[in-house]
C-alpha cells in the first residue's frame, strides 16, 4: 500500500517554530530599542517644530510672547513687563513638552508680534539627554549646539 502524502510533520513544523523564535529573540530586543529612538526622535522634532512656530504664532495672534523656563501664575498680564523695556504686554508661550521632559531658558525670550524674535538659548532635558538649542533673531529657527 503505497499512500501519497502530503504536508508536513509535527516535527518539521516544531523544527520551524523553534528556529522563528530564535530569530524573534534574537532580533527582538535590537527592535524595541529601535522603536524607542524613533519615538524619541519624533518627540525631539515635535517640540523643535513647536519653537519654530512660535514666530509665526505671535504674528498670527498679534501679540508679544515671551518664553521662559516656566510660566508665572501670578503675573498679571495686563502689566507691562520690566525685562523688555517695551510698553507692550507680553504673554508667556506656552509648549506642549512630552511628560518627563523640561524646558529651562537661559534669559527670556521676547517673540514680537511682527514675528521677529530677539534670540537666545534654551536647553531641553529628555530623559537622560540634554540639548542645547541657539536661537538667532530674527526668526529665530532651534539650531542645536553639539556639546
Amino acid at each position: 500500500m503505497n499512500q501519497d502524502r502530503s504536508g508536513y510533520s509535527l516535527l518539521e513544523l516544531m523544527i520551524v517554530l523553534v528556529v522563528i523564535a530564535g530569530i524573534g529573540a534574537i532580533a527582538g530586543p535590537p527592535m524595541a530599542r529601535l522603536y524607542d529612538r524613533i519615538a524619541f526622535s519624533l518627540a525631539r522634532e515635535d517640540v523643535e517644530r513647536e519653537i519654530s512656530n512660535l514666530p509665526i504664532r505671535a504674528r498670527l495672534e498679534g501679540r508679544n510672547l515671551m518664553l521662559r523656563d516656566m510660566p508665572k501664575k501670578d503675573r498679571d498680564p495686563s502689566k507691562p513687563e520690566a525685562e523688555t523695556g517695551q510698553k507692550e504686554v507680553v504673554e508667556s508661550a506656552s509648549l506642549a513638552l512630552p511628560s518627563g521632559w523640561t524646558l529651562s531658558v537661559k534669559a527670556p525670550i521676547l517673540y514680537r508680534f511682527d514675528g521677529l524674535c530677539l534670540g537666545g538659548e534654551i536647553k531641553i532635558n529628555a530623559a537622560s539627554q540634554e540639548t542645547i538649542y541657539q536661537l538667532e533673531p530674527p526668526f529665530c529657527r532651534p539650531k542645536a549646539l553639539i556639546p
